[in-house]
């Protein structure tokens, strides 16, 4: 396994313009060399300034990844595939960052992309609590797909969760109202 990351580091410094060695590479430091790994407990972390996070030898992987993924997105800023596996696999997924995972999908969807993309940011829309941005997302994306089966169970569900967070926010003036 710890033979893969030196081999996808040169395959990508003698070809920069490589983007599948970025993807390879990144996927087997999030993905792989952590599956068997657990979780490490908070004690044994230990605080890392360049990622302003507390991490342990499991996580240090992930941002690994980062690095990785963001040194391709450097030497291909037009290639949405890094984007995407950055937002997507790497935020979203691994670390649970959906601020940074709806950045790097809103970008991928700023280049030549594929159909599902959007779909991918219309999720961490959600997952980040930007609801209205995420039913937008998706009527726009049934517009442009009518024959899409997903956005139709998505639209009333971010209507839904619109209304839960304006409910929760009245129960919260009444509690405030109540209280001297």
């Amino acid at each position: 396994l710890h033979r893969m990351v030196p081999l996808m580091k040169t395959c990508v410094a003698l070809d920069p313009n490589f983007v599948d060695a970025y993807l390879v590479g990144a996927w087997h430091l999030a993905y792989n060399a952590t599956a068997k790994m657990l979780d490490t407990p908070e004690p044994l972390k230990k605080y890392y300034p360049k990622y302003g996070a507390r991490l342990g030898e499991k996580e240090i992987y992930y941002y690994l990844a980062v690095d990785f993924l963001k040194d391709g997105i450097r030497k291909n800023p037009r290639n949405y595939k890094l984007y995407f596996d950055l937002g997507f696999s790497v935020y979203q997924l691994k670390l649970k960052d959906y601020p940074n995972a709806v950045k790097y999908l809103s970008e991928a969807i700023r280049h030549r992309h594929d159909r599902w993309v959007p779909r991918q940011l219309c999720i961490a829309l959600e997952l980040n609590g930007q609801y209205e941005e995420a039913l937008a997302g998706w009527e726009d994306y049934l517009k442009r797909f009518p024959d899409n089966l997903t956005a139709p169970r998505f639209i009333p569900r971010e209507k839904a969760l619109i209304k839960e967070r304006e409910v929760e926010k009245a129960a919260e003036r009444v509690r405030n109202a109540k209280d001297p």
